[in-house]
């Protein structure tokens, strides 16, 4: 195949996931800590965004907040139907200086309806089964 840009602005973007259909791409957009030579811990933020895989303007989906220190991006999936992204972010409830437990959640690919699917202790990544039936989950050493 030939490759084709799918963004009109550079940037930092990470994590591209294709929809079922393969008509768009949903990817993260983050503040670009890399090309001014820091850290990617160091990133002010991430955002959630879909693109047509044909190209053109993206649209924003939802803001989410950096995990800190060695923690990694966002890897955000679409579900089976195409019409919802999951994500993994911290628990917004966890106390201050604690290791925060991650939760799987999902939102609308416009951003509203967010929801907690599932809470789990530390860990970097989830990943949904394509029938949504399982999740593997990943805390740097092990998958479960």
């Amino acid at each position: 195949g030939i490759a084709k840009r799918l963004t009109r602005v550079p940037g930092q973007y990470v994590n591209p996931a294709f929809s079922p259909d393969g008509t768009q791409v949903v990817y993260v957009a983050s503040s670009g800590a890399a090309m001014r030579d820091h850290d990617l811990s160091d990133e002010l933020w991430h955002e959630v965004r879909i693109v047509s895989a044909e190209g053109g303007a993206a649209q924003l989906v939802i803001a989410t907040a950096v995990r800190g220190p060695n923690r990694r991006t966002p890897r955000p999936s679409f579900n089976a139907k195409g019409d919802r992204i999951y994500f993994v972010e911290d628990d917004p409830d966890a106390k201050p200086l604690s290791i925060p437990s991650a939760q799987l959640v999902s939102v609308k690919l416009d951003g509203t309806d967010k929801r907690k699917r599932l809470q789990f202790g530390p860990a970097e990544e989830a990943a949904v089964s394509p029938n949504e039936q399982w999740v593997v989950i990943e805390n740097d050493t092990t998958f479960m």
